[in-house]
């Protein structure tokens, strides 16, 4: 596996492999920048000339830019690039039971404009409208701060919660039908856009925005785990995100909620993770209705309170997370585990207080600096970011698959 994290990591001077070398230099100028040439080409391992050569086209293209002149020990002083905001744009869109949350973000992560709406209706057409009504709006927002942008735009991430492709889909035990039709959603944006419009589920969408711009920036195996209307788990190995073979790889929540310890249910003894484990399932907890507008603000109001409902609830969801942090160490190895979820960031960052002490696995080592849990982006807005992420990534961040297709 070291292999193949360098090999992602590194350039290669080898015939077709040019789009690789473009991506580790980005993806070094994002990570690392500002940066010369010189630098660009030390720590890739790509021939001067194939920098110069990458830097050139970027600067065409308006996706990097200079900075400040740096001396060095010798010579004249070194040209810094980094990435220019501006390159290009992106749009992420999270589509959820009650609501869909749209973001336009630019080229380095960053979020320039945000719009709402809510679902008065659950069918599938209204969705489906609703997000068309949306793209137009960001399109109309990201035009007004910059007249060329539209045409430098690179993509939409979708989220929804998953699973995918299963008959009758409930999301922690209530019944989501408007999920079977996420591949209509996805073909009516991209026809009415023409652009490339690709679908992952909530916890995967968050967990690249999280790479990309977040907390697990440098990260290489990460796994993260979300709390929003379900529960789910994203896999990140080696720098690339793992969808498993129906693309539902990671949906920890639908297991049974026995396996991860703690009394059962008593109105639910057969209940999944999720359905204790949730924004829903909290809201149920506290006698709120998961789909009224200011569910945030009361479930905000709660913690400020210190109500002893929603210090039951944290108990509870913590002893249980407890148990699946330890499954998850222990099936994956990775180097820190991303708590994220719809929670504003004190309530998260209190159940991630909860769950310790954690139970020793195999990632309690000697030696260890990062700390096990590490508290990711919080609130409502969490997953559209991160939406808006996946087309850069997938337009510029390292994909060691790309290489091996490039050389076969």
């Amino acid at each position: 596996m070291q292999e193949v994290a360098a090999a992602r990591r590194a350039g290669a001077n080898l015939e077709g492999a040019s789009a690789h070398n473009r991506r580790v230099v980005f993806d070094l100028l994002r990570l690392s920048g500002p940066l010369s040439r010189a630098d660009l080409a030390r720590r890739t391992g790509l021939s001067s000339q194939t920098v110069h050569n990458i830097i050139e086209d970027f600067t065409a293209a308006k996706l990097v830019e200079t900075g400040n002149r740096v001396a060095g020990r010798r010579g004249q002083p070194a040209t810094p690039y980094r990435i220019r905001p501006g390159g290009g744009y992106a749009i992420g869109l999270h589509l959820d039971h009650h609501e869909v949350r749209g973001v336009v973000s630019d080229l380095s992560g960053t979020p320039l404009r945000r719009a709402k709406r809510w679902l008065h209706a659950g069918d599938a057409a209204t969705r489906q409208a609703t997000l068309a009504e949306l793209v137009d709006e960001l399109g109309r927002d990201l035009a007004a701060i910059d007249a060329t942008a539209p045409g430098r735009l690179l993509g939409i991430g979708l989220a929804m919660p998953g699973p995918f492709g299963i008959p009758s889909p409930t999301v922690a035990g209530r019944p989501a039908a408007w999920i079977e039709a996420a591949g209509d959603y996805v073909a009516d944006l991209t026809a009415r856009t023409g652009l490339v419009v690709t679908l992952e589920n909530d916890a995967r969408m968050a967990a690249i925005g999280e790479r990309m711009a977040g907390a697990a920036r440098g990260l290489e195996n990460f796994v993260q785990l979300f709390i929003g209307q379900g529960l789910g788990a994203a896999i990140v190995v080696e720098g690339e995100v793992i969808r498993g073979a129906a693309r539902n790889a990671g949906e920890i929540g639908t297991l049974p909620a026995a396996m991860f310890g703690g009394p059962p249910s008593v109105d639910a003894p057969d209940a999944t993770l999720e359905e204790l484990v949730s924004l829903q399932a909290v809201a149920r907890h506290l006698g709120l209705d998961p789909d009224i507008t200011d569910l945030h603000d009361r479930l905000e109001g709660f913690r400020k309170r210190d109500e002893p409902a929603l210090a039951e609830w944290i108990g509870m969801a913590a002893g249980r997370l407890r148990t699946a942090v330890y499954l998850v160490e222990t099936l994956f190895d990775p180097e820190a585990i991303l708590l994220g979820g719809q929670f504003s960031e004190p309530l998260l960052a209190r159940l991630g207080a909860a769950m310790e002490p954690l139970l020793p696995s195999l990632a309690d080592r000697p030696g260890r600096t990062r700390p096990r849990i590490i508290i990711g982006t919080a609130g409502p807005w969490a997953v559209a970011i991160g939406a808006a992420t996946e087309p850069i990534a997938r337009t510029w961040a390292p994909r060691f698959q790309a290489l091996l297709n490039s050389v076969v």
